[in-house]
């Protein structure tokens, strides 16, 4: 969506790939089949530190919120979300299948039949790999203000998952950082945008100055 004839309370963007916290299902390993149920996301509010300032975001799991097709039609199943080493190193398995259940997403995945893809299934066995992470792209948010405490949550409303990895250390859900530019928000009524944009512009020069400094 272009920024043009838009509402200065809506905005549009790219959203790169990003990692949230999820799990194996338990008991759910088939050694025969090499496959495992995973729990790839939840709708527990997560803080992000982004371009606009620090926010609550919220993924949607409802059906008509989230974009399947590219997990259903065999996305990877990838080490700790590498896309740039050796095809071979990096995929360990694909998904076989993903669905949502209105709060969370689940997905059943199948591990690679070479050695390295039979060493994870062992680890998983074991109990040893234990992590899941999911890349994905959001693109649109609708904006909701708790009355109570004037706090603002970002729930996406369409967004994709495109990838899921293994990871040995599941993404920190204190604090991730990555832009918002393109998103299409959905803005809350009563939402003063003209407040909140400046507070937002103060609080992004003082992130990006702490971090310049390290």
């Amino acid at each position: 969506m272009s920024n043009q004839n838009q509402p200065h309370n809506e905005r549009s963007a790219v959203h790169e790939p990003l990692q949230v916290r999820a799990a194996f299902a338990p008991n759910t390993l088939n050694e025969e089949k090499r496959t495992a149920q995973v729990i790839f996301g939840s709708d527990a509010p997560v803080r992000m530190a982004t371009e606009y300032g620090i926010v609550n975001e919220s993924l949607a799991f409802d059906p008509k919120s989230v974009r399947l097709d590219r997990l259903n039609d065999g996305a990877p199943l990838l080490d700790n979300h590498n896309v740039k080493g050796p095809v071979l190193d990096t995929v360990v398995g694909v998904v076989e299948r993903a669905w949502v259940d209105g709060t969370r997403g689940h997905a059943v995945v199948r591990f690679a039949n070479t050695a390295k893809g039979q060493q994870i299934l062992e680890q998983v066995r074991e109990g040893i790999i234990r992590n899941i992470s999911v890349g994905y792209s959001v693109y649109k948010y609708k904006v909701e203000k708790n009355r109570a405490d004037g706090t603002e949550l970002y729930r996406a409303v369409d967004w994709e998952p495109k990838e899921i990895s293994l990871v040995s250390v599941p993404a920190d859900a204190n604090a991730k950082v990555r832009s918002f530019a393109g998103v299409e928000v959905e803005p809350d009524a009563d939402f003063d945008y003209t407040e909140t944009l400046n507070r937002r512009g103060a609080e992004i020069k003082a992130f990006v100055a702490l971090h310049s400094k390290q």
